[in-house]
């Protein structure tokens, strides 16, 4: 069975889709790493797709298909193909993340927060204990936690991690149904992630999570995010699609340690494939975002 695009690679069977639609008949061609794709990597299919057969370090890197007709070339988004992580055991040095499931609903959304609380109490008791966000701690758009370098004190044995949403003039926090659990213990409770304590690990960046592809109308806001695992901590820094490093300006603002890159009022001249990279002194890691800018019927109306 084939695997969409949408699909993180599963065990030793990939498939990518290119996913574009157009009205003639047109012909694709895969890059990898910006070069033509070795044939013995992957199978290439007349409409489109490409089945990686065996998938290991040699096939991981950056996928992109361009689709060819008489009216010119479309680019797909670079699409970062890796092998599945281990299992969820991490060690004091590690990252890792921890899904918001279940979140509490909000009409307007509100915002989401983790916090801690005492096992065995009732959610809002008052114990829970919010999460400060800094350099190695990260919450995404869609509420996932991230501890990019784990210490030993995110050892939370008498304490559950649970996902909150603030309404939106914060005067409500309502916590999530479901909750996890970091510990040392190699037991593992639901939705438990086992933690072992030891040397500290020290390794160059890796990706935990990257946007990889957004769909933004004309004159709305752009929000990008590439969360890296690094220890010691990583610099991060974003490139624009002409491989320009981006600073903060009038319309570009990078926020929370280099993982979050907003572009206000966006036009049709960003779209493009842009780069986040993460460097430390043990080495360095990056992924693409593909920023495909729509119009609408009221995009014309801004």
């Amino acid at each position: 069975m084939l695997i969409s695009v949408s699909s993180i690679c599963s065990n030793d069977h990939s498939n990518l889709s290119h996913g574009r639609r157009l009205v003639s008949p047109c012909s694709y061609q895969w890059t990898f790493n910006g070069a033509d794709t070795p044939k013995n990597y992957f199978l290439a299919y007349p409409n489109g797709s490409a089945l990686i057969q065996k998938m290991g370090e040699r096939e991981r890197g950056y996928y992109q298909c361009s689709a060819t007709n008489v009216h010119g070339t479309s680019l797909s988004e670079v699409l970062d193909v890796r092998p599945i992580g281990e299992g969820d055991k991490r060690h004091v040095g590690q990252g890792i993340s921890i899904p918001c499931f279940y979140k509490p609903f909000f009409d307007p959304p509100g915002t989401i927060d983790w916090y801690t609380q005492i096992r065995d109490k009732p959610n809002n008791d008052g114990s829970q204990v919010q999460i400060k966000k800094d350099s190695r701690i990260y919450v995404d758009v869609n509420g996932t936690l991230y501890i990019t370098r784990l210490e030993a004190a995110d050892d939370k044995a008498d304490r559950f991690y649970v996902c909150a949403v603030n309404s939106v003039d914060q005067s409500t926090i309502t916590l999530g149904s479901k909750m996890a659990t970091l510990t040392s213990k190699l037991s593992k409770s639901d939705l438990g992630q086992t933690m072992y304590q030891g040397e500290n690990q020290y390794s160059s960046p890796k990706l935990l999570s990257s946007t990889r592809y957004l769909e933004v109308d004309v004159g709305k806001e752009a929000i990008m995010e590439c969360i890296f695992a690094a220890n010691p901590d990583a610099t991060l820094k974003w490139f624009d699609k002409t491989d320009r490093v981006i600073g903060n300006s009038s319309r570009t603002t990078i926020t929370d340690f280099g993982r979050r890159l907003r572009i206000q009022s966006v036009t049709t001249e960003d779209e493009g494939s842009f780069r986040c990279h993460a460097d430390n002194s043990l080495g360095g890691d990056g992924a693409f975002v593909f920023l495909n800018v729509t119009c609408t019927a009221n995009s014309f109306m801004l």
